[in-house]
């Protein structure tokens, strides 16, 4: 009788001890789950997309694998990889470098513009009147170093940086087609062209027009306008 108490103890000690360890698991489980319901509130869900960007792993005649980049909300399982599909509405451009002349041409003109509007800031000055923000429209704008080009998907390639388009919402597509694309991964700028962006100023520089860039065998353009003193 006695064996029989110990045995019927030691019994309901294991029951015991598996049903806490099961109640305990599943309260830890569900602490788990609260925690992780509170954290992906931080992060607002990705409304609807129509454009994506990303790397050309494969071309396989009008169908491009496109391995994208990851963004967004980590709690929703947004695709990485999509493959497009070009249509005959599929507008496809690229970036192309303009040749040397004619980016030397462009520029030339931009520095006779810009030396113009420099003089008439320096003649304002002169006449105490007050120099007005610059603004785009009244600053001559640095010419681009590159043309938009029309394409074909023939010439895309993997390895190519591309921004896709779509009219539809494509956020979870893992393949859809492209109503637009743009190639700017393989582009590269023509001699002299790092020259002709004016450089970034430091947060809190006052605003002045851009200095004039300088190409090897040009003149060195009039120094900027200082700012306006307060």
């Amino acid at each position: 009788m006695e064996q029989k108490t110990i045995v019927t103890a030691a019994v309901v000690g294991v029951v015991a001890l598996v049903v806490g360890y099961s109640v305990g698991m599943s309260q830890q489980k569900a602490s788990y789950a609260e925690k992780i319901a509170a954290v992906a509130k931080m992060f607002p869900s990705v409304p609807e997309m129509r454009s994506v960007s990303g790397t050309v792993k494969s071309v396989s005649g009008k169908v491009i694998t496109v391995e994208t980049q990851s963004f967004g909300n980590p709690f929703e399982n947004i695709p990485s990889s999509r493959q497009i599909t070009v249509t005959d509405k599929t507008k496809i451009t690229k970036n192309q470098p303009i040749e040397p002349a004619a980016f030397q041409k462009l520029n030339d003109a931009y520095q006779a513009a810009m030396q113009k509007f420099q003089k008439e800031q320096q003649a304002l000055m002169a006449s105490g009147k007050p120099l007005a923000a610059p603004t785009t429209g009244t600053v001559p704008t640095p010419p681009m170093p590159f043309k938009e080009v029309t394409v074909a998907v023939g010439d895309i390639k993997a390895g190519d940086s591309l921004t896709v388009n779509s009219d539809k919402d494509i956020k979870m597509a893992t393949s859809f087609e492209a109503s637009s694309i743009t190639v700017s991964g393989s582009a590269t700028p023509p001699p002299g062209a790092a020259n002709a962006m004016p450089p970034v100023a430091p947060a809190g520089t006052p605003a002045v027009p851009p200095a004039a860039p300088i190409l090897p065998g040009t003149s060195n353009p009039l120094p900027p306008v200082p700012a306006p003193t307060q």
